[in-house]
C-alpha cells in the first residue's frame, strides 16, 4: 500500500509500472483478494487478463520452454503420486493454498463436496435449516448458512450494520428460503437477539433454537462412532471426546466431508444423510473453502478432540473468524422435530374414516 501511494504522487507515474511474480497463497489473503479473485474466472479460461491498469497471466511449469531440461520432472511426477492433490496443485499448477498443517478439513475433500449430491445422484430432501453467525460492527462478518438435507444451498455473508442489521438480514433470509428450523449462535451477543429472532419467525411456523458451541457436547453419554453389530471394549463416549459443542459439530462435518470424498473419488458407499453437497451456485463459496481448509485442530494434553478459539486463531495464525464455517457448522446440529398435539378433550369423539 505504500508503495502504491508513493506511485500515486510522483511526478512520473504516468511512466511506472510494477511488476509482481507469485505464487498464490489462499484465496483469502490481500495479494489473491486485489490482484487474483477478480479476475481468475477470465484467467482461468484464457490464461491473460488485460485492462487499462493491469496485466495479469497465468504460467506454469509448462510454459517454461527449458523444463524438460531442468531436471524437475522426477520431483513433480513425485509429488503426483505422492502428495495430496492440493498440495500438487498449489505447487505445481498455480492453484491457491487454503490448507493449513493438521488442518480439520483438507482441500480435495471440500472439492469432491462441490456438488457431490449432482455427482452422486441423491437430491436436497428433508428438513430446511437455517444457521446464523451474529457480529456487531468491527472486523467479524456475519454469515449465515441453508441447508435442505445434506444439501447446502445458500452460504453467505454480511460485511457490514450491527447485530440487530445482521438479525433482520438472517432472518429475511430464512423467511424468503421457506426454512423449517432456525438456529443462531447465542455464546456471545447473539443471546441478545433472542425476542426479535422469536416474534419474526414463530408466528411463520419456523422452530428456533440457541446454539452455545462452550457448552458440553449433546448425547454425551452416547458412543462415538459405534461398530453397530460388533461389540467393542473401550469404545469412547461422546463425552471423553470432544471438548464442547463447537468441537463437537466441527467434527461432524468433517466425517460427513471426508464420507462424501471417498464415495466421489473412490465409489464407496455412504447414506446420503452421513454425506454433504456444496451447491457450486453458493455465492461465498471460496470463502467457505478458504475457511473450512485453514481451520488446525489443537493438541489437548486430556485426550479431547479440540480446535483453536477464535482468538487464537487470529493471534497464532492470523486467520480471520471462519463465520461461514461456523454458521454451515451450526446448521448440523440435531434440532428436536417432535410434534406436540394438544391432548382432546374426553367428551369429543374422534372421527373415523370408513
Amino acid at each position: 500500500t505504500d508503495v502504491l501511494d508513493d506511485i500515486d504522487t510522483h511526478p512520473d507515474k504516468d511512466d511506472i509500472s510494477i511488476i509482481f511474480i507469485a505464487n498464490p497463497g489462499s484465496s483469502e489473503d490481500p495479494f489473491s483478494k486485489r490482484f487474483i479473485n477478480p479476475f481468475k474466472d477470465h484467467v482461468d479460461k484464457h490464461g491473460i487478463y488485460e485492462d487499462e491498469l493491469h496485466l495479469i497471466v497465468r504460467m506454469n511449469y509448462d510454459d517454461n520452454p527449458w523444463y524438460e531440461d531442468s531436471g524437475l520432472d522426477g520431483e513433480r511426477l513425485w509429488d503426483k503420486k505422492n502428495r495430496s492433490s492440493a498440495f500438487y496443485e498449489h505447487k505445481w499448477c498455480a492453484d491457491f493454498n487454503d490448507s493449513v498443517e493438521d488442518g480439520l478439513i483438507m482441500a480435495e475433500w471440500f472439492d469432491a463436496c462441490v456438488d457431490a449430491h449432482l455427482k452422486l445422484g441423491f437430491k436436497p430432501e428433508g428438513a430446511r435449516i437455517a444457521a446464523f453467525d451474529p457480529s456487531d460492527t468491527g472486523p467479524d462478518n456475519k454469515g449465515y448458512a441453508m441447508r435442505h438435507g445434506s444439501v447446502f444451498l445458500a452460504v453467505e455473508e454480511m460485511t457490514e450494520g450491527d447485530s440487530n442489521e445482521g438479525a433482520d438480514w438472517a432472518i429475511n433470509l430464512a423467511i424468503d428460503q421457506q426454512v423449517n428450523f432456525f438456529t443462531w449462535d447465542c455464546d456471545g451477543l447473539g443471546v441478545s437477539l433472542n425476542r426479535q429472532i422469536a416474534s419474526a419467525l414463530t408466528p411463520k411456523g419456523i422452530k428456533i433454537a440457541q446454539y452455545k458451541g462452550s457448552e458440553s457436547p449433546d448425547n454425551k453419554e452416547a458412543s462415538y462412532k459405534p461398530a453397530l453389530g460388533f461389540e467393542i471394549n473401550g469404545v469412547k463416549l461422546i463425552k471423553d471426546t470432544f471438548k464442547n459443542k463447537r468441537v463437537q459439530y466441527y467434527y461432524a462435518l468433517q466425517d460427513r466431508c471426508y464420507n462424501t470424498y471417498r464415495a466421489v473419488m473412490y465409489g464407496d458407499y455412504f447414506d446420503p444423510e452421513k454425506m454433504i453437497s456444496f451447491s457450486s451456485d453458493i455465492t461465498a463459496i471460496k470463502k467457505l473453502r478458504a475457511e473450512l481448509c485453514r481451520m488446525p485442530m489443537k493438541p489437548n494434553d486430556n485426550g479431547f478432540m479440540d480446535l483453536y478459539t477464535k482468538i487464537e486463531m487470529k493471534t497464532k495464525f492470523k486467520i480471520a473468524s471462519p463465520n461461514l464455517g461456523d454458521a454451515v457448522k451450526m446448521s448440523l446440529r440435531y434440532i428436536e422435530t417432535r410434534v406436540d398435539y394438544d391432548v382432546m378433550p374426553q367428551s369429543i369423539t374422534p372421527m373415523r374414516l370408513r
